[in-house]
């Protein structure tokens, strides 16, 4: 909504619920879980949290230790799956791969680390439900919450900042 900081809030919790339950659900209840509560929430990110999410140059695994305010603007999944034509294509984070797929419907993307063709990439709406895997949710999550972390400080940085220059600008 207008005038307030966006929060991850929505999708960490998501991923927790997932990691906390992934030994206990069947892979209908996990299927479910991961597509629309972990894919639900991805619909709903801003575009900076998608940038990341599809960056080339770097994963989430490891966990970055600087998230930079400026970033390279792309939207692009080199590899994301096809299920009308059973195949991996090349895609865009916002625009699904047919009209039977769909983010937060049949799918979620998982971030992690993936290398293809030397470049890392986001992890391409599929349904993970392999016992290695756990892990890789837990690095998104953990990524995820060190990201937020940072655009909060930088947040209360620029307000400081706009607080300090308004001050001047009363005073003067």
């Amino acid at each position: 909504a207008h005038g307030h900081h966006f929060s991850l809030k929505e999708l960490t919790d998501a991923l927790q619920v997932y990691v906390d339950n992934y030994n206990r659900w069947d892979s209908s209840q996990g299927s479910n879980h991961w597509c629309k509560k972990v894919g639900g929430a991805q619909t709903r990110l801003p575009a900076h949290v998608v940038n990341e999410y599809c960056r080339a140059d770097r994963a989430f695994e490891p966990c970055p230790s600087e998230w930079e305010s400026k970033l390279p603007r792309t939207q692009e999944v080199p590899r994301l799956w096809d299920s009308t034509q059973s195949k991996y294509i090349k895609g865009s984070w916002f625009i699904p791969p047919s009209a039977e797929d769909g983010l937060g419907l049949t799918y979620a993307f998982l971030r992690y680390t993936e290398h293809l063709e030397s470049e890392s990439a986001p992890g391409y709406g599929f349904f993970v439900w392999m016992a290695e895997k756990e892990e890789l949710c837990r690095a998104d999550l953990k990524a995820l919450q060190s990201l937020w972390k940072t655009r909060t400080q930088q947040l209360k940085l620029l307000q400081s900042q706009l607080l300090s220059g308004v001050n001047q600008c009363v005073l003067a």
